[in-house]
């Protein structure tokens, strides 16, 4: 399978994901990043996490990503476009890509690598109708949500 953008292309469009992994880190949110990439390789939409600032269970970037995408399109047929987030989707997530007619979906960290929970609660990949990408920036992608939950681990540790 060939990827819809050279490894290059792919890097630098996880590098805007990754911009708005940093923008939801800051305002509190799990720092996961998204954007969409038509064929022509312009940016339609960015997003990151909202769940704790919206109080909303499907705010995740993906889910923001692709509505937004959508509005500035003015369809529901993402048929023409790559998402680009650095972690791999949840279930949730997953459906929605799919539901949207995605080509191909390249993310960054595995989610077994970060979280290791949801080992087991995921749709195979290999099942969905898009081509799908991994690793793409992975250590990168990794680290700042790893960081994250370092960070949150170490306020809720009481001091000794």
């Amino acid at each position: 399978m060939e990827p819809g953008f050279s490894m290059t292309d792919a890097e630098k469009y996880m590098l805007e994901a990754l911009k708005e992994a940093e923008a939801s880190r800051d305002s509190g949110e799990i720092p996961v990043g998204c954007v969409i990439v038509d064929s022509s390789g312009n940016i339609i939409s960015r997003a990151g996490n909202t769940r704790e600032s919206a109080l909303a269970v499907h705010g995740h970037a993906e889910i923001n990503a692709l509505n937004c995408g959508a509005a500035a399109l003015g369809t529901l047929d993402l048929s023409d476009c790559s998402v680009f987030v650095t972690l791999q989707p949840c279930p949730m997530c997953t459906g929605a890509i799919a539901a949207a007619n995605v080509s191909a979906l390249y993310f960054g960290a595995s989610a077994t690598s970060v979280d290791g929970f949801r080992e087991g609660f995921e749709i195979p990949l290999s099942a969905c109708s898009f081509d799908v990408y991994r690793g793409i920036c992975e250590e990168s992608c990794s680290e700042i949500i790893k960081e994250f939950f370092r960070k949150k681990r170490e306020k809720q540790t009481p001091e000794q």
